[in-house]
């Protein structure tokens, strides 16, 4: 034999898979592409909000409308505050079922910043 055949890379046989490594595949090809979620997660959880997949649901949907209503007539300085509205109106249409109510303190140290027209906008919505 020449020294140019004794030089040629030899191939290498990869390890036969371990079981871990075809779990993971497994776990791999059932996870959503888009989100990542996995399809037993998926069924019980729901996908990620950001995935094209994502369906809410109906409470969801609702609580959406409403912060969407509530952001045509008052500006909220943090989607937290729009929340916490949000979930306060629809807390007010289950009243009977509850033992004890939160209050809706809204404040502010400045004049004309929105306190009546969230009181206002407010009533229109809740029970």
């Amino acid at each position: 034999m020449s020294n140019s055949q004794h030089n040629k890379p030899r191939l290498k046989l990869a390890a036969p898979p371990t079981e871990e490594d075809k779990r993971r595949a497994r776990e791999e090809l059932e996870r959503c592409p888009h989100c990542k979620v996995s399809a037993d997660d998926a069924i019980t959880h729901g996908h990620a909000p950001n995935c094209p997949s994502y369906v809410p649901d109906a409470a969801e949907t609702i609580l959406n409308d409403v912060a969407a209503f509530l952001e045509r007539f008052v500006v909220f300085q943090s989607p937290a505050q729009r929340d916490a509205v949000g979930l306060w109106v629809a807390h007010t249409h289950f009243l009977e079922s509850c033992s004890t109510t939160p209050r809706l303190s809204v404040r502010s140290p400045e004049k004309e910043s929105g306190k009546t027209r969230l009181a206002v906008v407010t009533r229109q919505v809740a029970d």
